[in-house]
């Protein structure tokens, strides 16, 4: 009797610490959008020189594009903390993450990915955790043709002379829409 009973004891161990292994390395669900000081998430491609902030906000992005970047918007608080931002890979995976020290009067911060690359296809989530709370998350897709992205789509078919003047001058509102 006192063997089944360790026994059950070891196979109950076993199986609780692999459900909490693989709780630690796997997406967490996120209820809320922003919460906490944390008031938003863009994704999109990078200033060159890591000057911070992004030349593109996207929400669709190219495996072949090998630069990426997440902008975080705050509210100023009264002090210093930690922002911890975690890239999750389509498969719910940790991909990257980065710890920031936050100071208390910044409105925004620039975190650049230096995970393994390429990206993956598919659908991409960035969640943001400060003292052990999930603040906010945002998500973006990936794809392998980059005429699959809407705006690429748009210029280059631009480039090819396959567009209409109408349609061209609406290109030029929704850059100018993004540009502002």
């Amino acid at each position: 009797m006192l063997k089944k009973l360790l026994n059950l004891i070891v196979i109950i161990c076993i199986i609780s610490s692999f459900s909490f292994l693989s709780s630690c390395s796997s997406k967490p669900e996120i209820t809320e959008k922003f919460s906490g000081n944390l008031t938003g998430l863009v994704v999109g491609l990078p200033k060159p020189g890591g000057t911070g902030g992004l030349t593109e906000v996207r929400d669709i992005l190219s495996t072949d594009e090998t630069n990426h970047a997440v902008r975080g918007f705050w509210n100023p608080v009264k002090k210093k903390y930690d922002a911890e931002f975690i890239w999750f890979d389509p498969e719910g995976k940790k991909a990257y993450t980065k710890i920031m020290n936050m100071s208390p009067d910044w409105k925004n911060s620039t975190i650049h990915y230096k995970g393994a690359g390429p990206l993956k296809a598919g659908t991409w989530t960035i969640a943001v955790k400060v003292d052990g709370q999930y603040l906010g998350k945002t998500e973006f897709s990936v794809v392998r043709d980059r005429s699959k992205i809407p705006l690429v789509a748009q210029i280059e078919a631009f480039n090819n002379e396959k567009l209409t003047l109408n349609e061209a001058h609406f290109i030029a509102e929704k850059i100018k829409c993004y540009a502002d």
